[in-house]
């Protein structure tokens, strides 16, 4: 539930929105969760969506809705943009006929084998794989017996280790010894 703590976190979030309306943040960048802008864009439009300071509610759901409009003119290159483009669409409400188009946009990158690569040029993998689906199921576009859903189910199972993990390759600048 939201409290003092929430609403400060809220007030920080808000503070560093860009005045095109995405959230960015410079410096190393660690693909693929740090890659883009539409993670951090996507999270802050929940963040103001559930918990918006109820007494700057026209501030926040103003600062959504910049948030959505520069979300709507993206045009994403991979599966993490892809998916978190989704989900801060279907966070912040927008309408059917926008919300399916970004949801088609993941599903036309499913591949043969029912994953998603992280890249167009990279392999099929269990991160690109489970967050897809994820983003398509939590943004109400598929549910579990949809095709597409079975299919990546099934590549999941199929590259699953019998320690129960999976194996993505990184692709992260290499830094650290």
């Amino acid at each position: 539930p939201a409290d003092r703590a929430t609403d400060a976190l809220v007030f920080n979030i808000a503070a560093q929105q860009t005045r095109e309306g995405h959230w960015h943040s410079g410096g190393v960048v660690r693909p693929p969760i740090e890659d883009g802008d539409y993670t951090r864009t996507a999270l802050g439009v929940r963040a103001l969506t559930a918990y918006g300071i109820p007494g700057r509610a026209a501030e926040m759901q103003s600062r959504a809705a910049k948030a959505v409009a520069w979300l709507k003119k993206q045009q994403p290159t991979t599966a993490e943009d892809r998916s978190f483009r989704l989900l801060g669409l279907a966070w912040g409400h927008v309408d059917e006929a926008t919300r399916r188009r970004a949801a088609a946009d993941v599903l036309a990158h499913q591949r043969a084998d029912g994953g998603w690569g992280q890249r167009d040029e990279m392999a099929t993998d269990a991160y690109a794989t489970g967050l897809s689906m994820y983003a398509l199921q939590a943004s109400g576009s598929l549910a579990n017996a949809d095709a597409a859903i079975r299919r990546g189910a099934a590549y999941l199972l199929a590259t699953q280790r019998a320690d129960g993990s999976w194996f993505v390759a990184s692709r992260s600048p290499k830094f650290q010894p």
